[in-house]
């Protein structure tokens, strides 16, 4: 079932189930999904789903609904979708993209753990090589770091999952699922979906996202991988 997950900061405050047929989300304390700020006006704004279509539609609201800094009136939401109302983010994660197929080889339990929804595999790399010393005086160009997840266990242990999207799923169907967003210019792992959530440095993850450092070991499912600030 596809959700949506609300979040202040980074943080997780609440997640909801996208059941068919209209949610409000609003101020309202009647709204389906309510968020308590000035920002957010009483009903802001709309989820529909029919089938397998959800979209979100702005009802007017005082200060807009954006993505990618982009206002909106109405919008066919896609997995990963990070929607800014007012300071909170609405992420919509999409069931049939967070599903994990069954791989028949038990021996490469990497197939059953996979970083799903943003087009990753493709940005596995080996671990890079060390940066050439810059020549006297010069100065470096500043760009936007990208995090990235250096598997440590199985037989693709030291490939690196580049995280360059706003969100990523990662886990396993039915008994550790998670996301990792990217906020601020860092990222926040937060448990989605199993009864046994990720873990970080040997400690599990509770209700709320947790920021990600350099060199945390993050365990989901029995895949054991690394974070790195810059990839």
């Amino acid at each position: 079932m596809s959700k949506i997950i609300v979040s202040f900061k980074g943080a997780t405050i609440a997640e909801y189930d996208v059941r068919p047929g209209e949610m409000i989300i609003g101020r309202k304390s009647s709204a389906d999904v309510q968020i308590d700020s000035l920002a957010v006006s009483g009903s802001h704004a709309k989820i529909s789903t029919q089938g397998d279509t959800t979209t979100i539609e702005d009802l007017g609201s005082t200060n807009g609904s954006f993505i990618d800094g982009q206002k909106i009136t109405s919008h066919t939401l896609n997995n990963g979708d990070a929607v800014q109302i007012g300071k909170h983010t609405i992420t919509f994660v999409s069931g049939p993209s967070a599903a994990v197929e069954e791989d028949d080889d038990d021996d490469d339990e990497f197939e059953k753990t996979v970083v799903l929804g943003v087009n990753a595999m493709p940005n596995i790399a080996p671990p890079p090589p060390k940066p050439a010393t810059p020549a006297p005086g010069a100065t470096a160009a500043s760009a936007p770091q990208i995090g990235g997840l250096q598997i440590l266990n199985g037989p693709r242990s030291g490939l690196i999952f580049k995280l360059t999207k706003s969100l990523t799923n990662v886990g396993q169907k039915g008994h550790c699922a998670a996301v990792i967003s990217r906020r601020g210019g860092g990222y926040h792992l937060a448990h989605v979906d199993g009864p046994n959530p990720p873990s970080v440095n040997g400690e599990q993850l509770g209700k709320q996202a947790r920021p990600l450092q350099e060199g945390d070991v993050v365990e989901i499912g029995t895949i054991k991988m690394q974070f790195m600030a810059s990839a």
